[in-house]
């Protein structure tokens, strides 16, 4: 697990087919004992469905702001409308965050081991490690992906991260957050080539209280994360 961590951090443009295979096996690169083994298996590579990149509260209305953030999101959605999106960090290739990261519709590949889930994305080709158990680091700085932690309720994977570094937003409309961010997600299988993720996200800065989204995942057969170099993009696509 080690190995897999340092190759990730060192090596950004590695194929990730050749590290994720190193972290669905165990010591020596032999596949963990059945006994450990994660109750539902998330392997393979998956794409959002219908996102857009934009967070849709599961009860229809708007995020629950604070006075403050309604005014900072107005200020957003204005100049969104005469195509200014100066506010939007991800324009200067700063990772989206989560779970702006989960809306994003380009593929990401799963693997998993019993104290490690890898999800690798194409986006940025951007990294999120869920830690579990004795393997969840200790002083984590703040950082733009923030830090998650995942536990197992059944088939369901709980992800919690926190830890997040200011200057992201939740979606492309521009939702903005504070240092307080948390974000659960709860990710489940409902068939073999579908995932359903539900969001809960709590920050008492900017909502008054706690609110919900849903994304659903498909499988992607024949399909593999390509590279995609941000800067490169930038400038194609200004």
């Amino acid at each position: 697990m080690m190995l897999l961590r340092a190759r990730l951090q060192a090596a950004r443009g590695a194929a990730w087919p050749a590290i994720l295979l190193l972290s669905a096996c165990g010591p020596g690169g032999q596949s963990p004992a059945s006994e450990h083994s994660s109750p539902t298996d998330f392997s393979g590579i998956w794409l959002a469905q219908g996102s857009n990149d934009v967070l849709t509260s599961t009860d229809g209305g708007a995020p629950p702001f604070t006075t403050d953030a309604a005014a900072l999101y107005q200020q957003r959605r204005m100049a969104l409308h005469v195509g200014d999106t100066s506010w939007d960090s991800t324009q200067l290739c700063i990772p989206p965050g989560v779970p702006r990261i989960m809306l994003i519709e380009q593929p990401f590949e799963i693997a998993q081991d019993p104290n490690l889930v890898t999800m690798a994305f194409q986006y940025q080709r951007l990294v999120r490690f869920i830690y579990q158990s004795d393997a969840f680091p200790e002083n984590p700085d703040a950082s733009f992906m923030g830090t998650s932690h995942g536990h197992w309720e059944g088939p369901v994977l709980v992800i919690d991260t926190g830890n997040f570094k200011t200057g992201t937003v939740l979606d492309s409309s521009g939702i903005p957050h504070g240092p307080k961010l948390r974000v659960t997600e709860r990710l489940q299988r409902r068939d073999a080539d579908t995932l359903s993720e539900q969001i809960t996200i709590a920050d008492e800065d900017t909502f008054a209280h706690p609110w919900q989204a849903q994304i659903t995942f498909k499988r992607q057969h024949g399909v593999q994360v390509q590279e995609d170099v941000c800067v490169e993009r930038r400038r194609i696509h200004p």
